[in-house]
């Protein structure tokens, strides 16, 4: 006889089948259901940001200005006077020592007539670059200083230069040599942005001097070297270096007198002598702490106008090592402005004849 627990009435075995249909039925219900009930859409992070009003104006360019003193608003002036030292006076100094008119150093650049947006800190557009026969590129760096082009003829019928094209290199030694102290003057004025070309450019690297104020140039990239009167005869020559420093608005990395007693002791000056004013003082003293006072703010092109003229040697040969020193040692660019071609021929690297 068979067990209980093994015995299955036929009659369960169909109910167990019925009900198998019957949740089959309602799983199958239940996914058509589903299928006929519109899906909510999920909300994408495009589609809550096309909620928000469109903006049609594009983005605004920015780019780096100069801010110089003639962009500062008027309601600061008399907050930012008091950052900007008036103890220096070498633009009237140059001004008045190449015998040009009061508001010569006054010149300002083209960029200034336009919109304050259209003069940015101009980038480099382009390199030089030389195609050689093989289709490689061969980069150069651009001149430290150049004239491409340039004329200058301040009164009608009076041409100093015209086409003038010149190149000057860092760690070199140039000479221009002139035909005529208006002519001297004229180069002097145009390398020192006391002046401007009526044709041609006059540029600073990659930049053409138009784009830079004058004032700024002369307190950062170049230092000039006068043949006369390039310290203040009441200051002492200490004082003179440091308020050339003060005046250019740049910052500096140690205290101002110490760095002017290195670039003393640096051109030969002697150390006795820094408290002296500079009215006391022997020309060739003067000569150098001319130099020493050009270097004080760190130019990329120093510009030295007939910087042994009067001088014998040894004295003579002293200041002609100290320049191309800067050179070589400084990394610097060097140009004599003189009409000694002999000495140009002696001290130069390149010498150009106008």
């Amino acid at each position: 006889m068979a067990d209980d627990k093994d015995f299955k009435d036929p009659k369960d075995s169909k109910d167990d089948e019925t009900i198998d249909a019957s949740v089959t039925e309602a799983s199958e219900a239940a996914q058509a259901a589903d299928a006929t009930e519109p899906a909510e859409p999920a909300e994408s992070s495009a589609d809550a940001e096309s909620t928000e009003p469109a903006d049609d104006k594009p983005a605004v360019p920015f780019g780096i200005v100069y801010d110089d003193e003639d962009t500062l608003p008027a309601a600061d002036d008399a907050v930012n006077a008091d950052h900007k030292p008036q103890l220096d006076q070498t633009d009237a100094l140059i001004a008045a020592a190449l015998g040009l008119p009061a508001d010569a150093k006054k010149a300002e650049p083209a960029s200034k007539e336009k919109p304050a947006e259209a003069a940015p800190v101009m980038v480099a557009s382009k390199i030089d670059r030389e195609i050689s026969d093989d289709n490689s590129l061969v980069f150069s760096s651009y001149p430290t200083l150049a004239f491409k082009r340039v004329s200058y003829a301040p009164k009608r019928g009076e041409n100093l230069l015209e086409d003038v094209d010149l190149a000057f290199y860092d760690r070199r030694v140039y000479a221009v040599v002139v035909s005529s102290d208006e002519q001297r003057v004229a180069v002097l004025s145009l390398m020192s942005a006391l002046a401007r070309p009526t044709g041609g450019h006059v540029m600073f690297k990659s930049k053409d001097m138009d784009e830079i104020t004058g004032s700024e140039f002369r307190g950062h990239f170049a230092g000039l070297v006068l043949q006369r009167n390039s310290l203040r005869g009441d200051l002492s020559v200490l004082d003179n270096i440091v308020n050339a420093m003060e005046a250019s608005g740049r910052n500096f990395l140690k205290p101002k007198p110490l760095i002017a007693e290195d670039l003393l002791e640096e051109v030969g000056f002697p150390t006795e002598h820094n408290e002296t004013k500079a009215s006391k003082l022997p020309d060739i003293h003067l000569r150098r702490a001319a130099i020493a006072k050009a270097l004080s703010c760190e130019p990329a092109v120093l510009i030295a106008d007939e910087p042994v003229a009067g001088l014998e040697d040894p004295t003579r040969s002293d200041i002609l090592n100290i320049l191309k020193k800067v050179a070589r040692k400084d990394n610097k660019t060097v140009i004599i402005v003189t009409a000694d071609a002999a000495m140009a021929t002696e001290v130069a690297d390149k010498v150009y004849t106008l």
